[in-house]
């Protein structure tokens, strides 16, 4: 990609391509985000909750509202979400380096973890799908 226009352009008509989600797709969706607080290590039930929220308001942002109402996200208003996460990312990033102390957990550093996590390629797990329909006659992948 050349540019974050190309991206967005190639991801548009990469969702023009997708089916509807199915109600699988809806339960699994909003497991994972239900789900998400635990695997951060969050105990606390209020917290978890209140993650759980800033996980559905950002991730509707990022997807659309269409996709989100179809996967049955909670409505929410997104104008100014993603601008926020932005500036967000970069203020975390600035007291982490420069006042390491001050660095404390809260909803942003949370779900930022979870996308540190979620990005396999780093840690040499690839995409890639078999190049043949049986197992035994497929090459390495």
């Amino acid at each position: 990609m050349r540019n974050y226009d190309d991206a967005l352009e190639l991801f548009r008509i990469g969702g023009l391509c997708e089916p509807d989600p199915g109600m699988e797709s809806v339960v699994l969706a909003n497991s994972l985000v239900n789900s998400a607080p635990v695997v951060a290590g969050i105990t606390d039930p209020h917290a978890r909750r209140k993650l759980a929220k800033y996980i559905f308001l950002v991730s509707r942002a990022m997807i659309g509202n269409p996709m989100a109402d179809q996967l049955q996200y909670p409505p929410n208003r997104t104008f100014g979400v993603l601008p926020w996460f932005r500036m967000q990312r970069r203020y975390h990033h600035f007291i982490k380096k420069r006042l390491p102390r001050l660095s404390r957990q809260t909803n942003f550093t949370a779900f930022n973890t979870l996308l540190d996590v979620s990005a396999l390629q780093e840690l040499g797990i690839e995409y890639r799908l078999p190049d043949h329909i049986y197992a035994e006659e497929s090459r390495q992948w």
